[in-house]
């Protein structure tokens, strides 16, 4: 399949898998480590090996195995179709309260025997009520009803 280079400037058509023209080449690859002072070339996102593994190390480090385990791509795939039919937050709307759910709770968390992928343990949260039930933050008062709520039905 021809295209365009994926530099916007430029009007060279190619057939390469990368997306750039033969002039262009050199922007995927053999370019300076983003790092400052880091003699590398970049190997991913414009950073070399060493510098991708050192930015990476904090972020893996609040991970645990059995979290990574637990959110795979089953879990990321079952996650986006229940947002998509669930879109609005579960504990508010059983309040009358409209707000976007924007991330799957397990209703009985996978580390204490809940089944990590069955729907009947999952629920469509609003970041406010995941906050809330987690005890990150404080009810609010429009928050506080849909929480008093789903403790009487047992979530």
């Amino acid at each position: 399949m021809i295209r365009q280079c994926k530099v916007q400037s430029c009007p060279d058509l190619h057939n390469n898998t990368n997306g750039y023209c033969d002039k262009h080449q050199s922007l995927t690859v053999n370019r300076p480590c983003r790092t400052p002072g880091c003699p590398g070339m970049a190997a991913f996102r414009g950073y070399c090996q060493q510098c991708t593994d050192v930015r990476s190390k904090p972020y893996e480090q609040g991970r645990s195995k059995i979290h990574n385990a637990t959110y795979d791509m089953d879990w990321q795939r079952l996650s986006r179709a229940y947002r998509n039919y669930h879109p609005q937050c579960e504990r508010c709307e059983h309040n009358g309260i409209i707000s976007d759910a924007v991330l799957v709770h397990h209703k009985v968390p996978v580390a204490d025997g809940g089944d990590r992928l069955s729907i009947d343990n999952l629920e469509a949260l609003c970041r406010d009520c995941h906050e809330i039930h987690h005890g990150r933050k404080p009810a609010s008062k429009h928050h506080a009803k849909s929480l008093r709520s789903a403790t009487d039905r047992g979530v």
